[in-house]
């Protein structure tokens, strides 16, 4: 596993279609991955993974030792009881043998029961699951959490930023994300000026603002494309020169293409590598 700070750039996403039920030939793996709702960015990067392994397993010289596989997609639409329904009929309709995913670190949680003796999941990205249930299960193929939120704690340093504002959304992966971030910033000497949880009762413009009156150097976004595009366009308009860093979840076609042109030149985020 590894991890990789990206300047900021355009990023392109694809996602293919719904998969039909399979033949019985073959063995089933079922991708289980948010393709709508405020995961569908990260769902469509890790898509895009699997289709490039795909493609290179296709092209290496067959064995015959080793069965087919078929691809088994199904959408959890980045809600856990959508996404609970999907891996049930991956698992008892489909007769899956590999789950690849989710992404929604509290469905993952609430799927574990359903693996016992029944299918093996390998989580994709659901980056705040840090507990241990249904530890037999599963198998990380990117970098938990604290890995990727220590790797831009270090960033930070290395930018000696010494002050830090964290912007998040309150759900299981922002708080985790933010409180993580926090944890390590911490622990290199930094001071963190605010965690400033996003809402409804709040607007943009004035979380914005009151985040620039603690005067960070820096400013860490822990939010899904939509939302963290409308605060990064707040700061366009009242901000000055505070560097920006990213969590995963922006790492969005959606969000590069809604930020202001040229403003975020060398800013940072944090991804799976």
């Amino acid at each position: 596993m590894c991890v990789a700070l990206l300047a900021l750039a355009g990023l392109t996403a694809g996602c293919l279609q719904s998969t039909a039920r399979p033949t019985n030939d073959g063995v089933r793996i079922g991708v289980l991955l948010p393709y709508s709702g405020e995961l569908a960015s990260e769902g469509q990067n890790i898509e895009r993974a699997i289709i490039m392994a795909n493609e290179r397993l296709a092209a290496a010289p067959s064995s015959a030792g080793q069965p087919p596989f078929r691809l088994v997609f199904r959408d959890t639409h980045s809600d856990d009881v959508a996404g609970y329904k999907a891996a049930e009929e991956l698992i008892t309709r489909d007769a899956v043998k590999v789950i690849l995913g989710p992404e929604e670190p509290s469905l993952a949680e609430a799927m574990a029961p359903l693996l016992r003796d029944k299918a093996v999941a390998i989580t994709g990205g659901a980056v705040s699951l840090e507990s241990s249930t249904g530890l037999n299960h599963w198998f990380r193929i990117v970098p938990t959490a604290r890995g990727m939120s220590s790797t831009l704690a270090a960033k930070l340093a290395t930018d000696s930023m010494r002050s830090l504002a964290i912007i998040f959304t309150p759900d299981p992966f922002g708080n985790a994300f933010a409180n993580l971030a926090a944890e390590a910033f911490k622990a290199s000497g930094g001071v963190v000026t605010v965690m400033a949880p996003l809402g409804s009762d709040v607007a943009h413009g004035d979380l914005v603002r009151s985040v620039l009156a603690t005067k960070p150097n820096a400013i860490l976004l822990a939010t899904y494309p939509r939302e963290g595009a409308a605060i990064v366009q707040e700061w366009a308009v009242i901000g000055i020169d505070e560097r920006w860093y990213f969590a995963p979840s922006l790492r969005s076609e959606a969000f590069a293409v809604n930020l202001p042109p040229g403003r975020l030149d060398g800013m940072v985020g944090v991804s799976a590598g």
